[in-house]
């Protein structure tokens, strides 16, 4: 047929999931540019950089992935909640990633875990909030949380976040809880917030935090317990 052409196509190339220089990297880029109001400057160079690399390598691993692992990430109540589950699984599962970047995985699976966490303590709130619910100032707040009556994490831009878990539905904090955060034997945040929502057989299958507001003084004992011996295995 006369105009058509014999050259055959192919087989499609792939991408490295961090791959520069494509056209999904290039709107990854102008993306960015439009979020910062369309002006581009040297304080948001590494940003631009590190937005355009994690897009395309987003999009990359979205069209890896099967659909059962797609559709588990998007029951995520949040969109970050979504991002993480399908890197959790997509470190693993995407070819060539161990490799290139032995850490990827484990990192992913970090994350996944702390928003687990997050997911099972009811979420976060900000320190303005949790002194709304408390009826003192955001100073007030602070000052609570310095001296080890508040359990904070601290989010990558530096604010502190309370997880819901440890104010009680009247607005208060849970009995015991300044008690328990100073005999616990894990001091970082997040180990302590995995014990304190973590189920336990001798708490008759209550979670830390539960037991702690019960008002049973056997359950008081062996929450404060378990806190005390927290790390006394496997590091």
């Amino acid at each position: 047929m006369a105009g058509s052409s014999s050259k055959k196509r192919g087989p499609k190339r792939r991408v490295a999931a961090d791959s520069p220089g494509s056209s999904h990297a290039t709107w990854a880029e102008a993306a960015f540019e439009a979020s910062q109001g369309g002006h581009r400057n040297g304080a948001n160079a590494l940003k631009e950089v590190l937005f355009a690399r994690s897009a395309y390598a987003l999009l990359a691993l979205v069209r890896e992935m099967p659909d059962s692992v797609v559709r588990a990430a998007l029951t995520a109540p949040t969109a970050l909640g979504s991002m993480a589950r399908l890197v959790a699984e997509g470190a693993v599962l995407a070819p060539g990633v161990d490799a290139a970047d032995p850490l990827a995985a484990s990192y992913a699976r970090s994350a996944e875990r702390k928003r687990r966490v997050i997911e099972r303590a009811g979420g976060e709130i900000g320190a303005t909030e949790v002194g709304t619910l408390l009826g003192i100032s955001r100073q007030g707040v602070d000052k609570r949380r310095a001296e080890g009556k508040l359990l904070a994490i601290r989010s990558p831009s530096g604010d502190y976040r309370y997880p819901s878990v440890q104010f009680t539905a009247d607005g208060n904090v849970v009995p015991h809880l300044a008690k328990w955060l100073a005999v616990c034997g894990w001091r970082d945040e997040w180990m302590q917030l995995q014990l304190l929502t973590a189920k336990a057989r001798t708490l008759g299958g209550r979670t830390v935090c539960e037991a702690l507001a019960s008002g049973d003084d056997a359950l008081v004992d062996e929450a404060l317990r378990l806190a005390e011996t927290a790390g006394e295995q496997g590091g």
